[in-house]
């Protein structure tokens, strides 16, 4: 399955190329505020910048194919509220901050398109200003 990025992650098979450099990447429809994240061949993730709904990174496509996962790791039904995810050998970490005055309940959503973690939804209730630890395993 080829994810998009308006399913929370771009995931695709990139062809052994000869190049002088790395590839550059720019995956856009992503979330300012949440956690990203790039995997190649189901290796370990390794955290990205997301500026302006834009995910960057870069790729090596000189020495073999590569099959690349770039994206949210963990998502959430209300765009406003922040995310920070870090992955371990046991699962996933979560905290959910709401930055509003205002009680917010939503579902956070942990992505099938990375390989080795756990995926699944979890409904949360945050406080105004509040913060939720929610974990995978």
């Amino acid at each position: 399955r080829e994810y998009k990025a308006a399913e929370a992650a771009f995931a695709s098979t990139l062809t052994k190329t000869a190049m002088p450099t790395d590839l550059f990447v720019q995956v856009t429809g992503l979330t300012d505020g949440w956690t990203a994240a790039k995997q190649v061949n189901g290796g370990p993730l390794e955290a990205i910048t997301v500026h302006g709904g834009a995910g960057y990174t870069n790729l090596d496509l000189n020495p073999a194919d590569v099959a690349v996962v770039v994206g949210h790791p963990v998502t959430c039904s209300n765009p406003a509220v922040r995310l920070v995810v870090w992955w371990t050998e046991s699962g996933l970490e979560v905290y959910a901050q709401n930055p509003t005055n205002a009680a917010i309940t939503c579902t956070l959503h942990a992505s099938d398109a990375f390989k080795g973690l756990p995926a699944g939804e979890k409904t949360v209730t945050l406080a105004a200003g509040g913060v939720a630890s929610v974990s995978w395993q």
